[in-house]
């Protein structure tokens, strides 16, 4: 097949010139600005803070930026195609390329990129850079921007083959859920609360191990859930890629020598594993936190 000369053409899987870009953005804004706002919040209070969006799209998480850094704060959206963006909605926007032109207007406190690493082979540099822009004390938000499946080869050559690799894998995979989870849940305490504890005088300790983790625990909890499925899928990844046994080693198998029947039983396993898995989280929830969906309603 010939390569397209059309410089409108798509040339990658998010370019804005794609006729069906809007629905992406809109897709995507749905299935991640939920994790994606929870890992911000995680970061304290925005107000006045400058804060750089990269690879912005159409703007969904520039303005949620906007709204919490508020008047004092300065929110810039970059995009190499700035059609999405909004030019009304509280932040700056500017055309960049982020990997032929220098980080602008820095210093930052806050640098989010979400999805914009993972198809640039100048990742590292790009890091570097970014790095280098921050204020002291900000925050560079890009994780989850390396494909984990990607780095499950890797694994095996600097660790080996055996149990190492699967286990490493099944801790990045399901390590970043509980991360989102426990820092929303820790910056959640309701202010009532700490006032209430420093007028009883508490110390910062006892106000966090008596009040901020009991408070974060539901939360802490929903994000176990969701990293308890995750597991089984990191596990299976890593018998993917340097297995000798197990059920994501039979499926490969199973699928090299056209054995269907074998491949769907074990698939059917491994559901019924995650869903035991799932309700034994639960079960283990209920059994500790009692009270939890009284306050969760």
């Amino acid at each position: 097949m010939a390569a397209s000369t059309d410089p409108e053409a798509p040339s990658y899987a998010f370019d804005n010139n794609d006729p069906e870009a809007a629905h992406r953005h809109d897709y995507l804004a749905t299935m991640l600005d939920g994790p994606t706002e929870s890992r911000l919040a995680g970061l304290g209070d925005l107000t006045g803070r400058r804060c750089l969006e990269l690879g912005a799209g159409a703007g969904s998480i520039a303005r949620w930026l906007a709204d919490r850094a508020g008047p004092t704060g300065r929110v810039l959206a970059t995009d190499v195609n700035t059609r999405y963006l909004p030019l009304d909605a509280g932040f700056d926007v500017l055309r960049h390329d982020i990997v032929s032109e220098p980080v602008p207007d820095g210093p930052w406190d806050v640098i989010h990129a979400r999805l914009l690493l993972v198809h640039l082979p100048e990742r590292h540099e790009v890091l570097r850079r970014l790095a280098a822009a921050l204020a002291p004390g900000g925050a560079l938000v890009a994780a989850n921007a390396v494909p984990k499946v990607a780095v499950a080869p890797l694994l095996v050559v600097w660790l080996g083959f055996g149990s190492v690799p699967k286990i490493s894998m099944v801790v990045l995979i399901s390590l970043f859920p509980i991360v989102v989870a426990t820092m929303s849940g820790l910056t959640s305490t309701p202010v009532e609360l700490t006032e209430l504890a420093r007028s009883l005088s508490a110390s910062r300790r006892q106000t966090f191990v008596k009040l901020r983790i009991p408070w974060a625990l539901p939360q802490i909890f929903v994000g176990l859930k969701v990293a308890v499925t995750l597991a089984v899928v990191g596990a299976v990844v890593g018998e993917f890629a340097g297995g000798d046994q197990g059920l994501g080693y039979v499926i490969g198998a199973s699928g090299a020598s056209a054995d269907t029947s074998l491949a769907f039983a074990a698939m059917t396993l491994l559901s019924a594993m995650s869903v035991i898995l799932f309700y034994l989280v639960v079960a283990v929830e209920r059994l500790l936190l009692p009270w939890a969906r009284e306050i969760t309603g």
